[in-house]
């Protein structure tokens, strides 16, 4: 537990109905700091999702300043401990996320050494575009994330969950089949660890490196490394 002492933000803290809070920053620059930072990165997606794009476009300027604040914060903290992973959340966050399973499996595959683009847009019929998750050409594949709940119970427009399941296999059909690259599906309990998510790549054929890129900056490769 961090003491008020050690979290101290050269801004006041806010009221709202006679209740303190922090701001969005702070409050992330804090859960950097004092929690697992898979968490932290889950809620900076979520906070650049909701701030920082509109549907699909992303505000580079705004998504920028948060990044520079972030790390401004960082130096001005220098020395205190969690000050790093302040630092790599505001280096690795990323708009484009949206759901915290899409967030938990970049930093998998940060962490395995796998370079992947995120949200990528493909040809669909009657031009239309659909978007995947991840997108990994080099490598022969492209990725989805989905959580139980997209398939059951999700059917609210009047769709039973055999006609969502079959709209979807022929989505994946059709982009595998455009592309020439596999598609590979996984879960919350795939991503789970590092380990286990490296296990699901491997048994459909993706050469799993195992270790953070070299491309990355030593620093980020050795937190990387060092995450439970």
């Amino acid at each position: 537990m961090l003491n008020d002492d050690d979290v101290v933000s050269a801004s006041p803290v806010p009221s709202l109905d006679k209740f303190h809070h922090t701001s969005p920053e702070r409050t992330l620059f804090d859960l950097a700091r004092a929690e697992p930072f898979s968490v932290a990165l889950v809620a900076a997606d979520a906070h650049l999702h909701e701030t920082a794009s509109t549907g699909r476009k992303v505000d580079a300027l705004q998504v920028a300043g948060w990044r520079a604040r972030m790390q401004a914060r960082s130096r001005a903290h220098a020395g205190r401990p969690g000050v790093r992973a302040v630092r790599i959340l505001a280096q690795h966050a990323d708009p484009r996320a949206e759901s915290p399973l899409e967030t938990i499996s970049r930093l998998r595959f940060l962490q395995l050494g796998i370079s992947v683009e995120t949200q990528v847009s493909v040809p669909a019929p009657n031009g239309n575009r659909y978007f995947v998750d991840f997108y990994a050409p080099e490598l022969g594949f492209w990725g989805e994330c989905d959580g139980k709940s997209k398939y059951v119970g999700a059917a609210g427009d009047g769709h039973s969950t055999a006609e969502l399941l079959y709209a979807e296999k022929r989505r994946h059909d059709w982009i595998a089949g455009t592309t020439n690259l596999r598609g590979i599906r996984w879960g919350v309990r795939e991503v789970l660890t590092r380990d286990r998510f490296a296990t699901h790549l491997k048994a459909h054929g993706v050469a799993v490196p195992g270790l953070p890129s070299p491309l990355l900056e030593p620093e980020t490769r050795g937190f990387l490394k060092q995450l439970p």
